[in-house]
């Protein structure tokens, strides 16, 4: 199946996309959002040349997918769609913390503040700018460029978390002062707009379905496990999150879900009201098998969960009791699955 028929879908399986691009995810995702977007081929960029941008850096795993949406000029979309593709360029796969801890170049590069994001942004622009062959800018005027750098710049430090509830604050503000988004005009409403849109995708995956949601979270649990060994080769204190003695990957997920993803994704609905009401049921059904996975003792990730389809639950208890043994039956699972889900609804009928 195409990229451009996949990347709009809320169960778009960026793993199984990955194998069948030969490992391209990023390349391919971004390409086909640009296309279908209207921004190849007739608007400011070269073609060849962001070709060429795409290839040249590291990829990480995938762009964020997503549709940027009606009334969205051109050069917003471009930057919404930049940021999403570049905003974890070249990663090191540990966090801020561990770069300060570390003294790492980097952290004293950018004087320990938002360490990755900063140096994605600006390994995204250097690459443009001093790259033979990578100038994607070559054909925007000067206030374009500034405007685009601007929106890319604010997308990908805001997905830094220790500035989420500033940046949640300010939104809300925001919509407390002009409710509807669709006013939002200034240069500064808008970049605060998509800062949240970029915001919520990069912590959108809980709201996926069951298997995608699982899977990315084994991902990012496992990446602090290996922080942790880092840590403790350096002579660094481990940190709690990434202790293997003392990580719980059903808790952490819940705690994420309910600290970070779900007020985040509440305080968007005045923007994506049908996303809202795609996302919000998915997050309920993850949530409730989090629940039978911590109260089944599980700890850590595993190589053998099976992928679960929605309402999979009979095989969520064969899971927990090939693990640390099952305390819930599959009829109190899907039980509970069930209820979570009535519940998320419910929410959703008063609230309209």
């Amino acid at each position: 199946m195409a990229a451009k028929t996949q990347v709009y879908r809320w169960d778009f399986n960026v793993f199984d996309f990955a194998q069948s691009v030969k490992g391209k995810p990023l390349y391919n995702v971004t390409m086909a959002l640009l296309q279908d977007q209207g921004l190849l081929d007739g608007w400011l960029l070269d073609r060849p040349v962001v070709e060429a941008y795409l290839t040249r850096p590291p990829q990480p795993l995938a762009a964020s997918g997503g549709s940027p949406g009606g009334g969205l000029a051109k050069l917003e979309r471009f930057a919404i769609i930049l940021a999403s593709a570049v905003h974890d360029l070249g990663h090191p796969g540990v966090n801020n913390a561990f770069l300060v801890r570390s003294r790492d170049k980097h952290a004293l590069t950018y004087n320990d503040r938002s360490v990755n994001e900063n140096m994605h942004a600006s390994l995204a622009f250097t690459l443009a700018a001093e790259e033979p062959g990578l100038n994607l800018f070559a054909r925007f005027s000067p206030a374009e460029y500034e405007q685009v750098r601007k929106l890319v710049l604010d997308m990908v430090l805001f997905t830094d978390m220790d500035v989420h509830f500033k940046l949640l604050k300010a939104f809300e503000d925001e919509l407390a002062s002009a409710p509807d988004v669709a006013t939002w005009a200034s240069l500064e409403q808008r970049s605060l707009l998509f800062q949240m849109l970029v915001h919520l995708a990069d912590l959108a995956n809980p709201s996926r379905p069951w298997h995608l949601a699982l899977t990315w979270a084994e991902w990012v649990v496992t990446e602090f496990l290996q922080q942790g060994r880092r840590e403790a080769s350096c002579g660094l204190a481990v940190s709690d999150m990434c202790n293997e003695a003392k990580v719980c990957m059903p808790a952490a997920q819940l705690f994420f879900i309910e600290r970070f993803m779900l007020p985040t994704l509440e305080a968007f609905r005045p923007a994506a009201p049908a996303f809202y009401r795609l996302a919000l049921p998915w997050l309920g059904d993850t949530r409730a098998k989090w629940e039978a996975f911590k109260a089944g003792g599980v700890k850590l990730p595993r190589t053998g969960y099976p992928a679960l389809p929605p309402g999979g639950e009979a095989q969520l208890c064969a899971v927990l009791e090939g693990s640390s043994g099952c305390t819930c039956s599959a009829s109190h699972a899907q039980g509970q699955a069930q209820e979570q889900q009535q519940q998320v609804l419910a929410r959703i009928g008063q609230q309209q």
